[in-house]
């Protein structure tokens, strides 16, 4: 009733760059939530960073997105640009692989936003909690944002 005993957990930007609302995505199944709950970016930056501890549950074999497990069992989906996983290793370099443990802030895809937009394709990056059954709030602070250091959400477990 009170709150006593409710957690938070703040996550950094994975991703430095601007805020851009989830349901202006292009891509319908960001918009509209189907994949889950969160905020995208449009990047300035060329790293993505991990925006807590946690493990890497999936890497993409394009190395456009990966997967994020908190140690409370949130999982986060950093999708890089819409529609990219045709280009591969053109645009992105994964610095981590499945199983991963990594700790906030550390660089986990290495990317080049140029050549995603020279391919016709749109940089916006989502940033999804995936499983929005383990959370009860979620709270989102305005960008812009440094990837690692500026808190982009914190979730209510």
């Amino acid at each position: 009733m009170f709150g006593f005993g409710s957690k938070k957990l703040k996550l950094v930007a994975p991703l430095t760059g601007t805020e851009v609302a989830l349901t202006d995505v292009p891509d319908p199944a960001f918009a509209t939530k189907i994949l889950g709950d969160g905020v995208a970016i449009d990047p300035t930056g060329d790293t993505v960073k991990a925006p807590c501890d946690g493990e890497i549950t999936a890497l993409f074999p394009a190395c456009q997105a990966v997967g994020v497990k908190t140690r409370e069992g949130v999982e986060l989906l950093i999708h890089l640009g819409i529609d990219t996983a045709e280009l591969k290793e053109e645009s992105f370099e994964g610095l981590v692989k499945q199983g991963d443990i990594v700790k906030q802030g550390q660089p986990l895809i290495r990317f080049d936003a140029a050549k995603i937009k020279a391919a016709g394709k749109a940089a916006v990056t989502p940033f999804l909690v995936t499983n929005p059954d383990k959370i009860k709030s979620m709270t989102l602070f305005p960008g812009p944002y440094t990837a690692g250091e500026t808190f982009i959400m914190e979730l209510g477990l």
